[in-house]
């Protein structure tokens, strides 16, 4: 007895979709173990994290300490006075991350062992402020400072590296969670491609070009959806894994700038401003490319609302005063005696004029920088014009047409700045709410960049 098509079709889905529930069970259970997984990876970093944090502080402390007692000068104080305020908080952070027992009697010798150190400097401070310095240094010696700070570092290196070892045992779990969703989804994927081939031939044996034209989109939507998860990953991964070491480095070289742990030469202070410059440039560049990607992936969310023109030049000034007055510029407003109202996104043009306004202060080396704010009708509709006028060395005609262009750098008379998206994320922010930009520039004598904006 044959069977009809509908029967073996029915039997066919009956078959893949008990594979499928099957299937999809072990995702969900691949899913949840990725969960405990990655909560157990960002725990042990999280421990990790405060017990370099742990470190670093009682190392800052030390070094201010000393300095204190060598100079009698108050910064040192202070910065001694600030690293001992965050070593408790780290402390009772990890207090509440470690639960195993063993592990958190160790914590508890360390932290006995980074009380009574404290305790001892500040001893010793006592003595410096009451007895002079060299009474203090009687003390320091005394109280054998040095080799307990070795003692405690030893301490937070041993449980440092045995969260290492953790993690690493977390991470192989993780990874192997990893590899059995990533097979239980490719199955899905597997069975649903065969379920869909043995429907087609059942119902038509005769349509090979059809068929072909099927598996043609589905690899193209599958190569959609893989372009767009790798693009949300690199979003996330560079927003996590680049600015927070920069903003470290940022941090750790303005820290020595400040000779908080010692004196520098000039050789290094000049080796520690290009660090600073440098990691600086990176992370405006890192930034201005993830403006960029979210712009192009389309998940910019504009919000029109009625805005006063002359408030958002304001916070602009305020905001960008220190930079110009670093350079011994001039920044101004010119502003009517009435409102201009503009119906517009907030964040959008706020970033667009401190881009064109920060270009004419990187870019202008005596004069001033002025916003003007008026109301143009050029023919049309009324539209809010603020204006950003510099007195820089201007653009040459046969560079204008690239002005807008991204990772463009003009003049080859100057040493190159910024990332060269400045001008071309402006330009893409302005086509999104509704507003155009529009310049003049005049070599040797500045430039003038205007945004027109929608009146309200």
């Amino acid at each position: 007895m044959k069977w009809s098509i509908q029967r073996k079709i029915g039997t066919a889905f009956g078959a893949a979709a008990i594979l499928l529930i099957a299937v999809f069970v072990l995702i969900d259970q691949g899913r949840r173990k990725q969960v405990d997984s990655r909560k157990s990876v960002l725990h042990t970093e999280d421990v990790l994290g405060d017990l370099s944090l742990l470190s670093a502080k009682m190392t800052e402390a030390e070094a201010a300490g000393r300095g204190y007692l060598i100079t009698r000068e108050s910064a040192y104080l202070e910065a001694y006075e600030s690293a001992v305020g965050q070593i408790e908080p780290a402390l009772a952070s990890l207090s509440k991350l470690i639960v195993d027992q063993g592990r958190l009697q160790r914590l508890s010798q360390l932290r006995q062992a980074v009380r009574a150190h404290v305790q001892s400097d500040e001893a010793v401070l006592e003595v410096h402020q009451k007895r002079g310095s060299a009474a203090a240094t009687r003390a320091f010696v005394e109280a054998d400072s040095p080799q307990e700070m070795d003692k405690i570092h030893a301490m937070i290196r041993d449980m440092g590296d045995e969260e290492r070892k953790l993690l690493v045992q977390r991470e192989n779990r993780l990874q192997a969670t990893d590899r059995l969703t990533t097979l239980a989804s490719l199955a899905s994927r597997s069975l649903v491609l065969i379920l869909l081939a043995v429907a087609y031939i059942l119902f038509s044996r005769d349509a090979a070009r059809r068929q072909s034209l099927q598996q043609e989109l589905m690899r193209k939507n599958a190569e959609l959806e893989g372009a767009n998860r790798h693009k949300s990953e690199f979003l996330a991964n560079m927003s996590h894994e680049l600015r927070t070491p920069l903003n470290a480095v940022i941090g750790y070289t303005g820290t020595l700038l400040m000779r908080l742990p010692g004196p520098l030469n000039a050789d290094q202070e000049k080796q520690l401003k290009t660090v600073q410059t440098s990691a600086r440039h990176l992370l405006s560049l890192i930034n201005d490319l993830l403006d960029l990607a979210k712009i192009e992936s389309g998940k910019v969310d504009v919000k029109l609302e009625e805005i006063s023109c002359r408030e958002i030049i304001e916070q602009i000034i305020t905001t960008l005063r220190p930079i110009a007055q670093a350079k011994s510029l001039s920044l101004e407003a010119k502003l009517p005696n009435g409102a201009v109202v503009a119906k517009t996104d907030r964040r959008a043009i706020s970033q667009i004029l401190i881009n064109l306004t920060n270009n004419g202060i990187k870019f202008t080396d005596k004069g001033s920088v002025r916003l003007e704010l008026s109301e143009k009708t050029n023919g049309g509709p009324a539209m809010a014009a603020i204006e950003v006028v510099d007195t820089g060395p201007g653009i040459r005609p046969e560079d204008q047409a690239r002005l807008f262009r991204a990772f463009e750098q003009l003049g080859p008379s100057r040493p190159r700045e910024g990332t060269g998206l400045g001008l071309f994320v402006s330009g893409r922010l302005a086509s999104l709410i509704g507003a155009r930009i529009e310049f003049t520039s005049e070599l040797g004598k500045g430039s003038r960049f205007t945004v027109l904006i929608p009146k309200a």
